[in-house]
């Protein structure tokens, strides 16, 4: 976890690294809350979790967690510890990401994976086979009282991972642009 005096570096904010991800059951403490735009009463629900190791941004190299969920307005993150001060101010002031400042380690092996979060720990297996994967995406976060959406594309190889009995994918020196946010 790095602390630092940081300025806000602006969009597009391009990255490289490896990341996997994974649908789980995850708290959203945030539903029912005007922020999401969903009325249902906090509660367990299906969400996805996300864990990034960036070995290049405008920011340098941190690690982070994305955890997320559908709401009526579309994808949202609902929390994303990082490990570098200048991501969580930037992701903060660009585009409205609920990013804290936590310790996160990643330990990888040809085909495992090892991520520690708090008090929680995630192991994955890798399969052999890998894929090309280009896609673009958004999620919708709230900045400065307004819902945004935060465009973003990646590219790379992809592979299919377990973590528990849990399928995933795992998307290996990926290549991400995240743009400037759109007003909805």
């Amino acid at each position: 976890m790095s602390t630092e005096n940081s300025q806000v570096v602006p969009p597009p904010w391009t990255l490289r690294g490896d990341a996997f991800a994974f649908i789980d059951r995850v708290l959203d403490s945030r539903v029912g809350d005007s922020r999401v735009g969903d009325s249902r009463v906090g509660d367990s629900r299906v969400g996805v979790r996300a864990f990034v190791h960036y070995t290049h941004s405008p920011v340098g190299a941190y690690k982070e967690m994305a955890t997320a969920v559908l709401t009526r307005r579309g994808v949202s993150v609902l929390e994303m510890p990082v490990t570098l001060e200048s991501s969580m101010i930037g992701g903060r002031a660009n585009w409205g990401f609920p990013k804290t400042l936590e310790s996160i380690e990643w330990t990888r092996d040809e085909n495992h994976l090892l991520v520690r979060v708090r008090s929680q720990t995630f192991r994955a297996r890798l399969s052999r086979f890998s894929f090309p994967l280009a896609a673009k995406a958004w999620t919708v976060q709230q900045l400065d009282g307004n819902w945004i959406r935060a465009p973003l594309k990646i590219s790379g190889r992809a592979r299919f991972v377990w973590v528990g009995k849990r399928l995933g994918v795992f998307v290996e020196d990926f290549a991400m642009t995240v743009f400037a946010p759109e007003k909805l």
